[in-house]
């Protein structure tokens, strides 16, 4: 049960991290084998908590940054300091290195890689791919 919730937590906070900002109803139930499923519609006939989901995108680096000579010459802040100093990509630096080192260890992993909302064991090859992604969202957000 540890194991699913946190392979379902660790699909969700990669996900979150590349989506745009939105708000979403999320339904969580508990099945008769004690199973949780997470779903974007209810279950029929089942008890369930509804959840909301905001997801956020943080803009790359070089979006929205005067040349140097622009930041210099108009007396503002440094925008490349401004941006390590905002909470939100610090949390996705965090998230980032999480996802990596999770990835990383010898535990197993799951995810819903073919959207049929049910996590399978990712394979050595989905697993790479997934780190080269966690590398580049931690090289992303943390330097």
């Amino acid at each position: 049960m540890r194991y699913l919730i946190l392979t379902l937590s660790a699909g969700l906070m990669l996900a979150s991290i590349s989506l745009p900002v939105t708000a979403q109803a999320l339904y969580r139930w508990v099945d008769s084998n004690g199973v949780v499923h997470y779903s974007d519609s209810p279950p029929a006939d089942t008890p369930y908590e509804t959840r909301s989901i905001r997801n956020a995108t943080v803009p790359k680096p070089e979006d929205d940054v005067p040349p140097p000579a622009a930041t210099a010459a108009s007396g503002q802040p440094d925008p490349a300091q401004a941006a390590k100093d905002d909470p939100a990509r610090q949390r996705n630096c965090e998230q980032a290195r999480l996802n990596l080192e999770l990835l990383q260890s010898d535990s197993p992993v799951r995810m819903d890689l073919d959207g049929d909302g049910e996590a399978e064991p990712i394979e050595d090859a989905a697993r790479q791919v997934q780190i080269d992604l966690a590398r580049r969202q931690v090289a992303s957000y943390c330097n």
